[in-house]
């Protein structure tokens, strides 16, 4: 079976011969997963998409990975698609902005979890010396 987190590196195919799809991997661990398709006429009209032009979605897909899709204008050369795809970071700074946060809280709740242990520790430490001082001045009944 598969595993959901890994993902493979998908090449263009003669199925779909409109997309392209591949994992694009950065020093520093994080990784995009860029896909390329033809604009549909309905984003082209939105976003003004002319002819030679690219319009860019990037979101964060999971840990330390992004996906962007890149909607291409149908008379955009298919050949210089990948490498247009390649050369342009888009999606990079969302995963970089996201592991950030992700770091931040996880390092807020270590903090916050270090705070309640040592408030426990106190509560436990001061409940042992009431415990000592009870049974030093009321000594138990010898029988």
């Amino acid at each position: 079976m598969r595993d959901p987190n890994v993902d493979d590196i998908i090449v263009e195919t003669d199925l779909l011969p409109w997309m392209i799809e591949f994992r694009q991997d950065y020093i520093d661990g994080l990784s995009v997963k860029k896909r390329g398709l033809d604009a549909t006429p309905m984003v082209m009209r939105k976003y003004d998409i002319g002819p030679n032009e690219v319009m860019t979605f990037s979101n964060y897909d999971r840990r330390n990975q992004a996906i962007s899709v890149f909607h291409f204008h149908p008379d955009f050369p298919f050949a210089s698609r990948r490498k247009y795809m390649e050369m342009h970071s888009e999606g990079y700074e969302v995963a970089e902005e996201a592991v950030t946060d992700i770091k931040a809280t996880a390092r807020h709740q270590r903090a916050e979890r270090k705070s309640r242990i040592k408030s426990l520790s106190r509560s436990v430490a001061v409940t042992f010396q009431a415990m000592v001082l009870y049974l030093l001045t009321h000594p138990p009944d010898a029988r």
